[in-house]
């Protein structure tokens, strides 16, 4: 596993066009690397680059039934506002938007 990528994360700009808000819109730890707080450690890394571009939230979507996924946001302050939409990559699986402030 040495030289191999532990995980990743992408944040952007909000896909919602709103000033204060970037997105977390992807994050992915491999099988064996998890367990080991990589995926809540690239989170912080997106809060914190939010917090330099100076926003005040940051947002993302996650799919139903991803109960690990739902745990590493939960525990990193983000928390479900109910709002729904299809999967974009399979519309017959549902994703709700999570959302946390960001420190100041």
């Amino acid at each position: 596993m040495d030289g191999e990528p532990a995980g990743l994360a992408i944040g952007t700009p909000s896909y919602d066009g709103l000033p204060a808000r970037r997105d977390l819109i992807s994050l992915w730890v491999p099988p064996e690397h998890r367990g080991h707080g990589i995926a809540a450690a690239l989170v912080a890394a997106v809060v914190a680059w939010a917090d330099r571009d100076g926003a005040r939230e940051v947002a993302l979507w996650a799919a139903d039934g991803n109960t690990a996924a739902a745990a590493v946001y939960r525990r990193a302050g983000f928390a479900p506002t109910g709002r729904r939409q299809p999967l974009p990559s399979n519309p017959a699986t549902n994703e709700e938007e999570w959302v946390r402030t960001v420190p100041r």
